[in-house]
């Protein structure tokens, strides 16, 4: 077995009165695949900033190669061997495919550094062709979907000869094939002693690709271990540091045949063929699909944001043609946007104020001035339903884990008493607790006789929670499973077939 090629040492980190960092402890084996989980808040944010140089640690050290390091700055990391993936995508858009894998280190000629364009194509297609990607050199990096994006960051990595690849949630917003196509590549990294440190909420992705896992909890390392050593269900206690509740629908009866959102003939500008669909009183319909199939044009479009240009929608035996967000929200539809930080929170005020935003009515004073009061018992209303922590209503939502911002996403609307609620993505770049509370407030909310849609690209995101599944397969309905009995191979050969 390699030696380590990175070696964390008793690292302290704090940020005001929060040790986001407490005495963690780290060894990273040479060419292994090595994977850090934990939930929202766990430290796995924190640490990797430090190893990257993006933050400095209070105390301790961290070895490379046996040899103590500063890394003071993203730079020094990088000429270090060090490279990061984020989340977000961080490549030139209007910039070409092979400007972007060799930006900062082009070959040049003469004194004045003229680019060598002919030399800067060869190489980045020699690059693409070793990947085996059938990607042009020369195409625009705005004209590629998210995930050849995220190889293309890859490469541009082993472009700059990185020794330590660090990828956190790589593959979110990705499609199964394009995961698939990720996961080679870091496979063929591993095989060519490139060590990988993977960070995902997806534990399933981690069994598939590591060789072994550490977890993080309240900033503190856990257990490192051989994945042969461990299971899901192990893991998931390691990470919440409790039993998960693998929350499902019961077989509840929807009392009623009442429609709460008819869908007939509709068409929006961005779906292929006319929809029609319809979700009872108290019933989850889940609507997935690969990235791009239509299921978010769907919920933008029910909720008035893109315009019907064909069809209807009926909402509780009313026929609507056209619909604004707000006529939407006055007849009681709900909808919890894809995009949590730009559209579905204020990240900068408080978890109070966003909570007001869609029920200001509720909070004011003689139905002019907002009541301090009222606003305080409305926060804390939501808070306590949806388990928000920490549960004080002044703290900024910015300063929560994923998890707890997409809390106060969904809370806001809760507190308005919507008849039906559109959720995209809802569970999205969140940790296993978060998720199952997540999915509990939905099965509540059926309970009370909410219509719910369900909208997600992860195809196991749908089974155990919906009643019923709607396929979608290049912005056209593929087909529809009943919830109980569907299985994911199934939903698979319809989305991908």
């Amino acid at each position: 077995m390699s030696g380590p090629i990175i070696v964390l040492d008793h690292i302290e980190k704090r940020y005001g009165g929060i040790h986001a960092l407490r005495d963690v402890s780290l060894s990273v084996r040479k060419g292994e695949i090595h994977a850090l989980v934990g939930e929202n808040g766990a430290g796995k944010s924190t640490l990797i900033k430090v190893l990257t140089g993006a933050v400095q640690r209070d105390g301790g050290d961290i070895l490379l190669d046996g040899q103590a390091c500063a890394l003071e700055s993203p730079v020094q990391a990088r000429a270090m061997g060090i490279s990061t993936i984020y989340q977000e995508v961080n490549l030139f858009p209007q910039l070409s495919v092979m400007q972007n894998l060799f930006f900062g280190h082009e070959p040049i000629r003469g004194k004045l550094g003229f680019l060598r364009v002919r030399e800067i194509r060869a190489m980045a297609a020699e690059l693409l062709h070793k990947f085996g990607l059938d990607i042009d050199p020369q195409a625009p990096i705005s004209e590629l979907g998210l995930g050849q994006k995220r190889i293309i960051e890859i490469l541009k990595a082993i472009s700059l000869d990185a020794r330590v690849l660090i990828m956190d949630e790589a593959t979110t917003g990705m499609s199964q094939a394009e995961i698939d196509t990720l996961f080679d590549i870091v496979r063929d990294l591993k095989n060519k002693h490139v060590t990988v440190l993977y960070i995902s909420h997806h534990l399933e992705e981690v069994f598939e690709l590591a060789d072994r896992v550490s977890v993080l909890r309240d900033g503190a390392l856990v257990q490192t271990l051989d994945i042969e050593q461990t299971s899901v269900e192990a893991l998931s206690r390691a990470i919440v540091g409790r039993d998960v509740e693998q929350v499902r629908i019961s077989t509840h009866d929807i009392s009623e045949d009442t429609v709460a959102l008819g869908v007939c003939e509709l068409q929006a500008p961005k779906l292929r063929e006319p929809m029609s669909f319809q979700v009872r009183k108290g019933e989850i319909v889940g609507v997935t699909g690969v990235i791009g199939s239509g299921k978010t044009e769907i919920g933008r479009a029910l909720f008035g944001v893109d315009a019907i240009t064909r069809g209807s929608v009926e909402i509780f035996g009313r026929t609507f043609t056209t619909l604004t967000p707000q006529k939407a929200r006055d007849l009681g539809i709900a909808l919890i946007p894809e995009e949590r930080k730009t559209q579905g929170v204020f990240p900068l005020l408080s978890i109070a104020d966003n909570i007001i935003m869609v029920n200001i009515a509720r909070v004011l004073s003689c139905e002019v001035f907002l009541s301090a009061q009222k606003k305080r018992k409305l926060a804390q209303e939501a808070i306590d339903a949806c388990q928000i922590s920490p549960g004080n209503g002044d703290i900024p939502v910015r300063n929560l884990s994923g998890g707890n911002q997409q809390k106060v996403a969904i809370a806001k609307w809760l507190m308005a008493k919507p008849r039906v609620i559109i959720l995209d993505e809802p569970t999205r770049g969140i940790d296993v607790g978060a998720r199952a509370e997540i999915r509990r407030l939905i099965i509540e909310q059926a309970k009370q006789g909410v219509g719910i849609v369900y909208l997600t690209s992860e195809f196991k995101e749908v089974l155990g929670i919906c009643h019923r599944i709607i396929v979608l397969k290049k912005g056209k309905i593929a087909g529809i499973l009943p919830g109980q009995d569907a299985k994911l191979d199934e939903i698979a050969a319809l989305a991908l077939g």
